[in-house]
């Protein structure tokens, strides 16, 4: 009965050991966390509209729960709404993929060292769910590096590295030879109008039912297509490159996952570098 006893002592010292170096490991976690928020210096806010790619207006959230005007440090995305261009190739992508993942979304805000541009923009590296999404726009390819203006650079040197990776795989805005530079995007090497159409979306749907959409493109042509939830692009078979036929029709079908979130998402077929945004995909 002793020995007993003497074991069970043993094993419940061991598990009291085992749980307090659980709990040392999480509180240190929590406080490296806290550490390096403070060092961001982060500020809470949330997103209330999607500008364009690189552009969004933004609720703080201070004591007046003051509204602002945010620009991504350090990247550009293709234009949709200057008053002085056309629409650029991907940028209703950029702009679609910013709008599924960050409307209505809480954001962290980091500053560097000047805050404001001459527009009274806050300048800002956007922090969502741990992730910068100034990054997330370089990784898909939807936007370049640019506005290096000293002293705010302090991610210059990993967001060069993101864009070089991209360029290699030929993502997004670099599909397009010559069309994104140091001077900017080149408008002068968009593709001429292909008269693109979406057709038909089956909406509203619910969730593990088939979707499709059906577009108009160039004859012959590939097209892409991106279906934007709340997470971020869908990775669904059936969302592959497809090629239109001989007048240029195309569809794809894919099934919509069972954690999909409802609400209504954006889609977007692209075809020669030039895209069509549809905001009508609702998912009840």
């Amino acid at each position: 009965m002793t020995r007993f006893n003497c074991y069970t002592s043993r094993w419940l010292s061991l598990l009291y050991f085992m749980i307090a170096m659980c709990l040392i490991s999480i509180l240190t976690s929590c406080q490296a966390q806290t550490n390096m928020n403070n060092e961001r210096n982060l500020i809470s806010a949330k997103v209330t509209r999607v500008v364009d790619g690189d552009t969004m207006k933004v609720t703080l959230h201070d004591k007046q729960s003051s509204e602002e005007t945010i620009r991504l440090l350090l990247i550009d995305t293709p234009e949709t709404v200057h008053p002085d261009k056309e629409v650029q190739p991907f940028g209703p992508e950029s702009s679609a993929y910013a709008k599924g993942i960050l409307t209505n979304r809480e954001v962290q805000l980091e500053m560097d060292v000047s805050e404001r541009d001459k527009y009274g923009r806050l300048l800002v590296y956007l922090w969502i769910d741990d992730q910068m999404f100034n990054e997330m726009l370089l990784k898909e390819g939807l936007a370049r590096v640019a506005y290096v203006i000293p002293p705010n650079i302090k991610y210059i040197d990993q967001f060069r590295d993101i864009q070089q990776k991209s360029q290699k795989s030929a993502k997004g805005i670099w599909s397009i030879e010559n069309y994104a530079s140091e001077e900017g995007f080149q408008d002068e090497v968009m593709n001429a109008s292909t008269n693109m159409e979406i057709l038909n979306v089956t909406s509203p749907i619910e969730t593990n039912q088939m979707a499709t959409v059906e577009a108009k493109v160039s004859s012959g042509a590939a097209a892409s297509i991106r279906v934007n939830y709340k997470g971020g692009a869908s990775s669904a078979s059936g969302l592959e490159d497809k090629k239109a036929d001989a007048e240029g029709f195309v569809s794809w079908s894919w099934k919509v996952s069972p954690n999909t979130s409802p609400g209504t998402w954006s889609i977007v077929v692209t075809c020669n570098g030039e895209s069509i945004t549809t905001d009508d995909f609702i998912i009840k």
